[in-house]
């Protein structure tokens, strides 16, 4: 039911999926929490990111971020947000590695620590990972076999 504030919206129809373009499957949870977490821009690097299947190696540039509307101050701005939260990590020379969730934990296996698998307070969720976090150290490059 709705009150007089609301507005009714209807998703319509999606476009038929077909096999001449790319679709990206996002973990909801992981959504929720990086809109929480996250402003326009970093928001914009993160989905941008985020898109890819898991294991898929890219070279990301400030230049093929312009394509996203992320302009050179913002891109660097992001990048270091995204560090700072423990979205992305630095690895060795210039590898780094993106993770969905901050690093540390993935709040979807500890569901009796952080409640169902659904986010109330992105942030108070964030600064339990970021103290449990310090004595761990994310995957190099030879762990992955770069």
């Amino acid at each position: 039911m709705s009150v007089r504030n609301q507005k009714i919206v209807m998703v319509e129809e999606r476009v038929p999926r077909d096999t001449n373009h790319l679709y990206a499957m996002m973990n909801i949870d992981a959504l929720s929490m990086a809109t929480k977490l996250l402003k326009c821009e970093s928001f914009k690097m993160w989905i941008y990111l985020n898109k890819n299947q898991d294991h898929f190696r890219l070279e990301l540039s400030q230049k093929a971020c312009e394509d996203w509307g992320i302009k050179k101050d913002s891109y660097y701005k992001s990048i270091k947000k995204l560090e700072e939260l423990g979205y992305l990590c630095h690895s060795h020379g210039n590898v780094y590695r993106f993770y969905e969730f901050p690093y540390g934990e993935n709040p979807i296996d500890s569901e009796s620590r952080y409640g169902k698998s659904n986010f109330v307070d992105g942030e108070k969720w964030f600064m339990n990972v970021n103290t449990d976090r310090r004595d761990k150290k994310p995957k190099t490059a030879d762990d992955l076999g770069f």
